[in-house]
């Protein structure tokens, strides 16, 4: 009797460490999750990128209302507007489907190279509306 093992080509995707760089994604999924400790609320972000190194490859990031500074980027990246003065009132439901530059670079978890979302910027691509392309299924707050 063989032992087969199935390897889907998103399960390839998933496990591949891309070159440092600055890449488009789209988010395709936007959740409000616990943190671990049960303590506090996370945002997570799910993206896939769209071109180089990155075509097809999933990306995900945390933002904790712990440490709600760090979301700072990613909200302009999107058009929305922080102040020092005001700070910001951001619905990250409005980011789902839209596209962003994200700069991903190496790190490590349990001693294994992974992809981290380091930066973000708006697409600046003249005409680019930041809409999905339709080939890529997005999914809402749960």
């Amino acid at each position: 009797m063989g032992m087969r093992f199935q390897v889907t080509p998103q399960d390839v995707k998933r496990s591949k460490t891309v070159r440092p760089g600055w890449y488009l994604a789209t988010v395709t999924k936007v959740a409000l999750e616990d943190s671990k400790d049960g303590q506090s609320k996370n945002i997570v972000i799910d993206l896939l990128g769209n071109e180089g190194d990155a075509d097809g490859v999933p990306f995900k990031t945390w933002v904790s209302e712990k440490a709600p500074g760090l979301a700072v980027p990613i909200i302009k990246a999107f058009g929305g507007k922080v102040t020092e003065e005001e700070g910001s009132d951001f619905d990250f439901e409005t980011i789902r489907g839209k596209s962003v530059r994200i700069e991903v670079v190496t790190d490590k978890y349990q001693g294994r190279p992974t992809n981290k979302i380091n930066d973000w910027a708006p697409t600046a691509l003249s005409g680019d509306s930041g809409a999905a392309p339709s080939s890529i299924p997005v999914e809402g707050l749960g």
